[in-house]
């Protein structure tokens, strides 16, 4: 078992939009982040950006730097001077990437201002892209007509009630299944008294990379005259479905609501280990890093391990279990993907799971890790 000492970093209220708890072994940055009642930036996938001449920086070191300072512009343009990330959902490449990227994080965040992090692994499209990011920041303003780049890059989740929709999947070829996939989730809009327009960020978990224009096509067609929300994906290996695409959402509805819901549209059917939508209310969003075991356990004690510090790191933020409100479950084997579906009926409530997402990713960036989960939870109330 991994065992850290948990400390606090910022408050939430009138002193800052966020507390930072602990320090993750793994990445280096903080176990726990909680924003308070904050709108949100959700970016879309980031990579380094070519120069004049075409080339992009080499070494996955330069490119995390050359990332990290993109996604810094953007949260400056929004926070008037004041960069402040939330969470970091990064891919590398390199299996050995890891230990690389923590060594720039350390450096570029001091500790009042470590997000949390979930690592894991995949190719890129882009023959010369080494890492790619997306994140969750601190926004200040929504951006203006002035800066139209800036909803290019990203998408604003206002302060009140959002809702978690868990990965879908549909049939057939990339541009088939990512279209068929939009529809399912626009019937759970519609069941919920939302649109297109209130979606803040699309995931999606793609092969084969070589047509992932189609992914993007796709998408932008269902949006037509919607501005396109926040989009970024994740490669993953998949025997069956091509995509999986799961969707972040400002609940826009006249509903209100003091308790997280647990949702089943209507033709879906109840799962008792992940919920088809979950929906908060306005308040306190708590994120974990993203856990793993110990590198010499085997990859099903790994999974146990990752539920063993996952249970105090949201005792200590007065939550647990049973108000978990989306789950991001990567597994870099068959072994740990089993044993995954073999515990969590034995940990969460039937009625209560998190909505999810499960990938099955070629690695998750550090040498002897078969798998990483990150959650995002409420309070108990």
């Amino acid at each position: 078992m991994i065992l850290t000492v948990l400390q606090s970093v910022g408050t939430l209220g009138a002193d800052g939009p966020v507390r930072r708890s602990g320090v993750d072994p793994i990445t280096g940055m903080s176990q726990v982040v909680v924003t308070g009642e904050i709108s949100l930036w959700y970016t879309s996938r980031i990579v380094a950006a070519p120069d004049s001449a075409g080339q992009r920086v080499k070494g996955v070191v330069e490119q995390t730097h050359a990332v990290l300072r993109q996604l810094d512009d953007q949260l400056r343009q929004l926070n008037s001077g004041d960069p402040q990330v939330v969470r970091l959902n990064i891919t590398v490449v390199s299996e050995d990437a890891g230990p690389q990227v923590r060594n720039v994080l350390e450096d570029y965040y001091p500790g009042e201002r470590r997000p949390v992090v979930t690592l894991t692994g995949g190719q890129m499209p882009e023959s010369d892209v080494l890492i790619s990011m997306d994140a969750v920041g601190v926004l200040g303003d929504p951006p203006s007509a002035s800066k139209p780049d800036l909803t290019r890059l990203g998408a604003a989740c206002p302060v009140g009630p959002k809702v978690f929709i868990s990965g879908k999947a549909a049939q057939g070829n990339l541009a088939v299944g990512t279209r068929d996939t939009l529809k399912q989730i626009d019937d759970n809009l519609k069941h919920l008294g939302l649109s297109k327009a209130d979606i803040v960020q699309l995931r999606g978990f793609v092969m084969p990379l070589d047509e992932i224009d189609s992914y993007y096509s796709e998408i932008k067609n269902y949006f037509g005259d919607v501005p396109v929300p926040a989009v970024t994906f994740t490669h993953w290996i998949s025997s069956g479905y091509l995509v999986e695409i799961e969707a972040v959402v400002k609940d826009t509805s006249s509903k209100s609501a003091t308790e997280i819901e647990f949702i089943t549209p209507p033709g879906e059917t109840a799962s008792p280990v992940y919920c088809r939508v979950c929906r908060v209310p306005a308040g306190p969003l708590i994120y974990t890093t993203g856990l793993t075991g110990e590198a010499k356990a085997d990859s099903a004690q790994q999974v146990t391990q990752i539920f063993d510090q996952l249970k105090p790191l949201l005792a200590g933020q007065g939550s647990d279990l049973r108000h978990m409100a989306k789950a991001t479950y990567f597994c870099a084997d068959d072994t740990s993907s089993v044993a995954l579906n073999a515990l969590r009926p034995t940990l969460y409530d039937p009625k209560r799971p998190p909505a999810a997402s499960k990938a099955i990713v070629p690695h998750v960036g550090f040498p002897g890790r078969a798998i990483t989960l990150d959650m995002i939870a409420v309070p108990s109330r």
